[in-house]
């Protein structure tokens, strides 16, 4: 009898075991997959390259910036007026998509050129409403060699004759080098000295032609409409939200009560079409709104009153 129940009592201390044991295994596994779906929630974040690694390069010499968003899916980056933001450099957008952009980079000036840091827009479109978020793109400075050696007179033949070679410039006859070593030093320095009068230009531009060269260059029209008030009427709207802009006293006074309603909702609208799920890419109705609204805040600001709507 005692036998029989000891065996009874081992039979069920077995089963609890092996109950238990899987019961243990059934919580590590669950464990497991909330650790993985954690895991997958990853922060976005920005990664920036540029090539060549050492950021160096010389006069002219381009370099590939390459910014891309590691991010879940539905989250994507808004990047920003490259060409705007980077003012020190000359600038050509080679690609771009939400989650990376390619941009090739050049100065004809010497020096260490700064990149400044940017903030960089970025919006997860997997939840409803979307939600809004700023990554901040480091600053970095990138050195730009010159050609010449420092100190040097660039009158003189074996200067010009050492840009030449430095150019892959051949020599096949000793009349040839010596002129045309001359010239090409000569087109360097007016190269030079051409983009330079040309950036002094670029600070001197009206407003009314900054307005045709920004839209003519594809812009985005809020953007310069902003900046066009901002400049002919020292109004605060490029900072401003649409909201802000819309509650700005000193704006309807400059601007006229029926002018400014209009921007305000001019603003609106673009600030929606650049945050929708849905993005419009046929932006000409936009071209053509801020034209109009920048004659008619041209008309505003050359009227007899120069800077209000007349009473």
């Amino acid at each position: 009898m005692n036998m029989f129940l000891s065996g009874q009592i081992f039979e069920r201390k077995r089963r609890a075991q092996h109950e238990y044991g899987w019961l243990v295994v059934a919580w590590l596994l669950a464990m497991a997959m909330s650790c993985n779906a954690v895991a997958g929630q990853a922060s976005p974040r920005l990664r920036v390259e540029v090539e060549p690694r050492d950021a160096v390069v010389e006069v002219a010499q381009p370099l590939v910036l390459r910014v891309s968003l590691d991010a879940d899916a539905g989250v994507e980056a808004v990047w920003p007026d490259w060409v705007a933001q980077l003012a020190a450099w000359n600038v050509q957008v080679q690609s771009a998509t939400p989650h990376a952009t390619v941009l090739e980079v050049l100065s004809y000036l010497p020096g260490s050129i700064e990149m400044p840091a940017l903030d960089i827009a970025v919006v997860d479109r997997s939840v409803d409403p979307p939600e809004h978020t700023m990554l901040q793109m480091p600053s970095r400075t990138i050195t730009v060699r010159s050609v010449l050696a420092q100190d040097v007179d660039v009158s003189k033949p074996e200067v010009l004759r050492a840009v030449a070679k430095k150019l892959n410039a051949e020599k096949k006859t000793t009349l040839f080098w010596r002129w045309g070593g001359a010239a090409l030093g000569l087109a360097l320095l007016a190269g030079v000295v051409g983009f330079v009068v040309r950036r002094k230009r670029s600070n001197t531009l009206t407003p009314d032609m900054e307005v045709n060269q920004r839209l003519a260059a594809g812009d985005e029209p809020a953007l310069v409409v902003r900046r066009y008030l901002a400049r002919t009427f020292n109004l605060a709207c490029e900072q401003q939200t649409a909201a802000e802009f819309s509650d700005d006293a000193a704006a309807q006074q400059t601007l006229g009560a029926e002018l400014h309603k209009q921007l305000a909702a001019f603003f609106e609208r673009a600030s929606a079409n650049r945050f929708a799920a849905q993005r419009s890419h046929d932006m000409s109705a936009f071209f053509d709104e801020a034209k109009k609204h920048v004659e008619r805040a041209r008309r505003i600001a050359t009227g007899p009153s120069q800077g209000g709507p007349a009473a």
